[in-house]
């Protein structure tokens, strides 16, 4: 059912309806609950300006209705349900429990638009647990997570995770329609029997390798109280292995984190007080030769880093896969620290104080980078310890930033891996942009113009090279302050979730759906788009 309930001005919800105004448009609508057809009163709403990101948010009043003026545009709705409250979904409407935009409303002036959408049902996965025994399974966690791969793309956000009780029996609510995968991790503490094996985690049906795991479809408000998952019984491993310091000695007393990776179907150490936020498994120090030994992991893939005690340190990692056998031997490098001696210059001769910083985007795998503050005289320090994509922030007003250049290149969104930098980073920032206005013949009401940097190094979450374009009433659009060079131009209903996020499979398939287009700074280009596939330039 595809509806929508209607957010008022800066979010500020009134039952009565404004005075007419010819600049705005609107919007008026009625939430209400689907199983019941009661109004949805007090449930928190979250307006979304597409162009202009959110707005604000507040409570629907009692009797579900709202309404106020907006200025044209195209707007989304997003729904916000306390985390106990599971029966209906969260999210997007139109696209609850999911990442992707859902439902979107053009506003026009002058006009009015009534929407009624109904609060859909949510739906829930139960079972029984048992261990390799067959005996019901006490505080076993039973997870649940929809992987885009099995939901043809589409990023579901809706997870669930409960712990069984005394007869094994658990039930997972709040799940978005999707195919889920089912995953069982043993209870918190367990002993090994006498072979010294313990439970491993389990994926329904009784599988160690999530590859191997069935999928299970939910429909939306479906209950389903059937599943029955065997816990698997097997060896914890080890891991041993030597820290070598960046000039090929032992590392001595460094510190050494085994991390489960996101890829893994296992991982946690056995005594780790569980969670799926958990990121580290398990530490150990070298010893005087360098080398450590961590045990009692549960089989997986794990991600070995080795680094000091701050962020100024050196560090290495590895990445190890012991699944089926202990892995020895294994050696992690160190790498060094590179600091990144660079300068910001402005293409203009009048410009402000250069109050700008300049920060490393932090990985998840290593620890986080500070940013370096430019002085007075536009140069500045930054330590750089893994590739990562170099930001500049606070840059003053109607300035831009036009380049980064490291040894003649423009890494502008690039990542950027500190070994290569063997020469001062040079930022400059100007106000001379590329421009490109243009128009779409019979678009959709919803549509939206994307911009793609024909380069694919530039697809990094947050490019300013993946730029995104509403359209006018008269189906024009416009983007302003691009950075000069090649990009694929494409017209498309709805924004992909992994466009904004910098998934290159997602926005490999836009491209290859675009027209090529060239800008230059200081110039305004203009081209027609005739249809999804094709554009020429208007004379």
């Amino acid at each position: 059912m595809r509806a929508a309930i209607v957010v008022l001005l800066a979010c500020v919800f009134a039952q009565t309806i404004p005075p007419p105004d010819p600049a705005r448009g609107l919007l008026t609508g009625h939430l209400t609950y689907s199983d019941t057809g009661a109004p949805a009163g007090q449930i928190h709403l979250r307006l979304i300006d597409r162009s202009r990101g959110e707005i604000g948010g507040n409570n629907t009043p009692p009797d579900g209705r709202v309404s106020n003026l907006l200025r044209p545009g195209v707007y989304r709705f997003v729904v916000d349900l306390p985390a106990d409250q599971t029966r209906y979904l969260s999210g997007p409407l139109g696209a609850e429990g999911t990442l992707e935009e859902g439902d979107l409303f053009r506003v026009r002036a002058g006009s009015e638009r009534v929407f009624n959408y109904a609060l859909k049902l949510s739906g829930a996965l139960g079972g029984h647990v048992l261990d390799s025994d067959g005996k019901p399974l006490r505080y076993a966690v039973v997870s649940v997570d929809a992987d885009p791969a099995d939901n043809g793309g589409l990023q579901i956000v809706t997870r669930g995770s409960a712990a069984t009780d005394a007869d094994g029996h658990f039930m997972l609510s709040g799940l978005a329609p999707g195919l889920y995968r089912v995953r069982v991790d043993p209870p918190e503490k367990q002993r090994p029997d006498a072979d010294g094996r313990v439970l491993l985690p389990t994926y329904y049906p009784d599988r160690r390798r999530l590859s191997e795991a069935m999928t299970v479809p939910v429909g939306i408000g479906e209950q389903f109280d059937g599943l029955h998952i065997s816990m698997i019984r097997g060896a914890v491993r080890a891991v041993t292995g030597k820290v070598l310091d960046v000039d090929g000695s032992p590392a001595v007393n460094r510190s050494v984190i085994v991390m489960r990776s996101q890829a893994s179907p296992g991982g946690l150490d056995v005594d780790a007080r569980r969670s799926r936020e958990l990121s580290f498994s398990a530490t150990a120090l070298t010893d005087s030769e360098g080398r450590f030994t961590i045990e009692r992991l549960l089989p997986g893939h794990y991600d070995v880093v080795a680094h000091g005690p701050g962020f100024r340190d050196d560090w290495g990692s590895a990445d190890i896969d012991m699944d089926s056998e202990d892995v020895r031997n294994v050696t992690v490098q160190i790498l060094p620290v590179t600091v990144l001696r660079g300068q910001v210059v402005f293409e203009e001769r009048e410009h402000p104080a250069p109050t700008i910083r300049v920060r490393p985007m932090a990985l998840q795998t290593v620890p986080s980078a500070a940013f370096a503050v430019v002085n007075h005289d536009g140069t500045f320090d930054l330590l750089l310890n893994a590739a990562r994509v170099i930001q500049v922030e606070l840059i003053p007003a109607r300035w831009h930033l036009k380049a980064i250049l490291i040894n003649g290149r423009n890494v502008v969104n690039e990542t950027v891996d500190a070994q290569y930098a063997r020469s001062p980073v040079t930022i400059v920032l100007g106000k001379r942009m590329a421009a490109l206005v243009g128009r779409v013949e019979h678009p959709a009401e919803t549509d939206v113009v994307l911009a793609i940097a024909d380069d694919s190094s530039k697809w990094t979450s947050g490019s300013s090279q993946l730029a995104i374009a509403n359209l006018d009433d008269r189906g024009e659009f416009r983007f302003d302050n691009l950075l000069a060079g090649e990009y694929r131009v494409t017209v498309v209903p709805r924004i992909p979730f992994g466009f904004r996020t910098g998934d290159r499979t997602v926005i490999g398939g836009l491209s290859a759906a675009g027209v090529p287009v060239r800008v230059a700074d200081d110039q305004e280009r203009r081209i027609l788009l005739t249809s999804r596939t094709n554009a020429s330039a208007l004379k």
